[in-house]
């Protein structure tokens, strides 16, 4: 790695890391929008969302949310 010299076997391991270096996260979750760096930690996030309804409004009045 050219920032911090970390060594990898191979390109494909090399790219991913590079990613640790920016802010960029380009992978977004389709349910709660967090977005995440790797498309397979966005992947097993959505996983984490299976039966469970995501609602993100919330009544001001009575609190029930949809």
């Amino acid at each position: 790695c050219d920032t911090c010299g970390k060594a990898f076997r191979d390109v494909y391991h090399l790219k991913r890391h590079r990613l640790s270096h920016t802010d960029e996260r380009p992978f977004q979750c389709p349910v709660c929008q967090q977005r995440f760096k790797r498309k397979d930690r966005m992947a097993s996030h959505v996983r984490s969302h299976q039966g469970h309804v995501h609602k993100p409004y919330a009544c001001g009045h009575c609190g029930k949310s949809f």
